[in-house]
């Protein structure tokens, strides 16, 4: 499916915070309800940001390539993926060549196998993972810095870091046989100018609830808000 430059993907910030178990459980997030099912969705644009929250249904017949791809040659990325059905495996990416990207993969309710790439030429690539995330996680920065937020440096082991360029194994036991050949999830965070950084979804939640309670405490009493 590939979406000319004049339409806009549906912009739906991240559903309200609920408690979430521990990396690893895999509890799923809810969905928003407006959201229909869609698979092999291809959006390039020129000057123009990338706004958008995609429910991606790897069942869903039709099409070639990537299940998502979103692409900016000259503007941000900005969005948030939630993924059903079952597959080998799901392809995810936001590459833009001059702009922030922030891709955000919601926790799943069926354990599909997700590949992510995050990428930017000049920017911040901001990536979230699904809290049961398992597998390989590489992030590229040649002159800028990389952080891992705190929940998901817990559970991510580094492997191997050279020229700006550093593997992780993110949950369970990393098995260099069995690395090799892995066809699992598999993220990748990239960026030539800019800051690196990549967490667990659980935290794009929070952040959303604790908007929601700043929104609300000024409704009640806008006289002390800013």
């Amino acid at each position: 499916m590939l979406l000319p430059d004049n339409k806009s993907a549906t912009s739906i910030p991240p559903p309200p915070y609920s408690p979430t178990a521990a990396p690893g459980a895999g509890v799923p997030s809810m969905v928003p309800s407006s959201l229909p099912g869609q698979n092999h969705v291809h959006i390039r644009r020129d000057n123009t940001p990338i706004h958008g929250s995609f429910l991606i249904d790897v069942s869903l017949p039709g099409g070639s390539g990537k299940n998502l791809s979103l692409e900016s040659h000259n503007g941000l990325i900005d969005a948030n993926v939630w993924v059903k059905g079952e597959a080998k495996r799901c392809e995810l990416e936001a590459v833009s060549h001059n702009g922030v990207v922030r891709l955000g993969v919601a926790d799943r309710e069926n354990p599909v196998p997700l590949n992510v790439l995050a990428k930017t030429h000049n920017g911040t690539v901001h990536a979230l993972i699904p809290v049961d995330f398992e597998g390989p996680l590489t992030t590229v920065n040649r002159y800028g810095a990389v952080g891992l937020e705190p929940s998901l440096q817990e559970h991510a082991h580094l492997i191997s870091e050279e020229g700006g360029v550093r593997k992780y194994w993110v949950g369970g036991d990393y098995d260099e046989d069995e690395a090799r050949d892995w066809l699992g999830d598999a993220c990748h965070a990239e960026t030539t100018n800019g800051t690196v950084t990549v967490g667990y979804w659980v935290s794009a939640e929070k952040e959303e609830q604790q908007e929601a309670k700043e929104e609300a405490k000024c409704g009640m009493w806008r006289f002390i808000c800013p």
